[in-house]
């Protein structure tokens, strides 16, 4: 193994990890690293990759990963959240909403 191969296998350069955690921007990273890095997210909030819950975007010059309606709906899912449509009441001058 070359002084380059083992280089490439140790991962991306310490200023790019730090630019990905400190300031949320996946730029510099390479495809795999990118896939690597939402795989990880979606390990760690335990949802599942296959349902692209993520989306890579360009938001103020940065590479973010955002989470879309399918990373809500498999959080929703997984914490037992639900979205009910609230009933509203008057009562005097009090309002109820249950």
């Amino acid at each position: 193994m070359t002084l380059a191969q083992s280089n490439a296998s140790m991962g991306p350069p310490i200023e790019t990890i730090q630019q990905v955690v400190l300031q949320g921007d996946l730029n510099q990273l390479t495809p795999d690293q990118k896939i690597g890095y939402v795989a990880g997210l979606c390990e760690h909030l335990g949802i599942k990759q296959a349902g692209k819950p993520f989306d890579l975007i360009k938001f103020q010059g940065k590479e973010v990963a955002y989470p879309n309606k399918g990373c809500a709906e498999q959080l929703r899912n997984k914490w037992l959240i639900t979205i009910d449509t609230p009933v509203i009441h008057w009562e005097d001058d009090t309002v109820y909403v249950t």
